[in-house]
């Protein structure tokens, strides 16, 4: 009884930071309530495992009571929005005037995503960390970062140590650090519901965005597309940091692209929020920091004359941010001595994309693989290249292109990636690639609903 209070404690702590966050980023009245509920989880979980790296780095043991005391930075200026009525929640603006019944069919999608999200939990809770990397990578650190009370730099850095990886970011393990320390002890079992929690995040996040481009059948429809694809649930249940990287890689993207479509109060700030925790969950989210500073470039160009000088002020600033974060999450850990085994100075030479351009073959059939593997994605790749065949005049054109580059720009990124590895390209296509799209099948879902839209299309 005693631990289930401190994981009610542990959740409230975790979601009140998370809503202090938005009070302070969210100050717009375009956010309604259910938009700051469905990120305040995973902005509340990045808050704390910052602020946890900072505690580590000026000597602060890792304890409950150092957590609760050390969030008042967060804390006090969301109060005080929420006082003086700026980060105050809105009407809703998805709702309309007037609410219909639910039909047969949005009966039936909710119905299928709350058996979706039921059984994520039920998954994950059944077993404990079990899963190759979540063990060695993030949950051995955690128990590390738990038992030291703080984060050993030494242990990281040192050659012989048992610890995998060590250049990886830490919000997973620190996250579930966090947990330990409310729990005072470590729990295999408990820690993994942290997963479920970034899926249940992601599904009501992606419906809230989808929900402004189409009507609510529709959105039910998408967001049920998404929840049921067995790649991303089964994600929602092993420890990996995947999903939580899609959580904030979807965040970042659909921040950005609400700017460059009218919303312009937060937008940008929200985005750069969620680009920095994306960082800091994986390395992949330097990628993510490059491919938002690429489509914030050529939004600048193509839509110059039509920015006003305060919008374009705005965008420079965003990028020159995404490009200092990149910058600084490429050099801070080789500052450290903690060098990446697949992208680092052997390998990032231009003579090493040329020369292993015959890789190329071997790639896009990996890529075919996973496009029509109905087993790990459903239909979800077949609709979206039934989109782009359908709808070709569309996609790079309006404010479309932007969705499409980003995408476009990550399968490229990936594709870059696979073309330097030092690892048998074999084993690193097989082992990593059906993960990787598990970080743009969000972004994907929301194109294919933008583009039923632009299509006039009525589901």
């Amino acid at each position: 009884m005693r631990e289930v209070s401190l994981f009610c404690s542990w959740i409230l702590f975790i979601t009140g930071i998370g809503l202090s966050v938005t009070a302070i980023l969210m100050r717009s009245k375009e956010y309604s309530l259910s938009d700051r509920l469905s990120v305040s989880f995973g902005f509340g979980l990045g808050a704390v495992s910052l602020q946890m790296g900072i505690l580590s780095f000026f000597g602060v043991p890792f304890t409950r009571s150092n957590l609760i005391m050390w969030s008042w930075p967060v804390v006090v200026p969301g109060v005080i929005m929420c006082r003086a009525g700026k980060g105050s929640c809105r009407k809703d603006p998805l709702e309309s005037s007037g609410t219909t019944r639910f039909s047969f069919f949005e009966k039936f999608f909710i119905a299928g995503i709350g058996f979706e999200i039921f059984y994520a939990f039920f998954r994950a809770l059944i077993r404990p960390m079990e899963s190759y990397d979540s063990v060695a990578i993030y949950a051995l650190k955690a128990k590390i970062f738990f038992l030291s009370r703080s984060i050993p730099t030494g242990l990281l850095r040192d050659p012989l140590a048992i610890v995998p990886h060590a250049d990886y970011p830490l919000l997973v393990p620190l996250s579930e650090t966090s947990l330990y320390v409310f729990l005072g002890s470590l729990n295999d079992h408990l820690v993994k519901i942290i997963f479920p929690l970034f899926f249940v995040s992601l599904v009501v996040f992606v419906y809230l965005m989808v929900r402004r481009v189409v009507p609510r059948k529709e959105s039910l429809l998408f967001t049920f597309l998404l929840a049921s694809i067995p790649q991303v649930s089964a994600y929602a249940t092993n420890g990996y940091a995947d999903l939580p990287f899609a959580f904030y890689y979807s965040l970042a993207l659909f921040f950005l692209w609400r700017w460059m479509d009218g919303t312009r109060a937060d937008s940008l700030a929200l985005s750069f929020f969620s680009l920095l925790l994306a960082a800091w969950t994986k390395n992949e989210g330097q990628m993510l920091a490059l491919i938002a500073l690429f489509v914030s470039l050529w939004y600048l160009v193509r839509e110059r004359k039509a920015l006003r000088g305060r919008e374009t002020v705005s965008c420079a600033m965003y990028c020159v941010a995404a490009l200092l974060l990149l910058l600084f999450a490429f050099v801070f850990p080789r500052s450290l001595g903690l060098v990446n085994d697949t992208v680092n100075a052997a390998t990032l030479r231009p003579v090493a994309f040329v020369t292993q351009l015959t890789r190329l073959p071997d790639i896009l059939y990996e890529y075919q693989i996973q496009f029509f593997g109905p087993k790990k994605w459903n239909i979800i790749w077949i609709l979206c290249i039934t989109g782009i065949i359908a709808g070709r005049a569309r996609v790079f054109s309006g404010p479309l292109q932007y969705v499409s580059l980003s995408i476009l720009f990550a399968l490229a990124g990936y594709t870059a990636v696979y073309l330097i590895t030092p690892q048998g390209l074999s084993w690193h296509l097989s082992t990593s690639a059906s993960r990787l799209f598990i970080h743009f099948v969000p972004a994907a879902v929301y194109w294919l609903a933008c583009l039923c839209h632009d299509a006039g299309m009525d589901l």
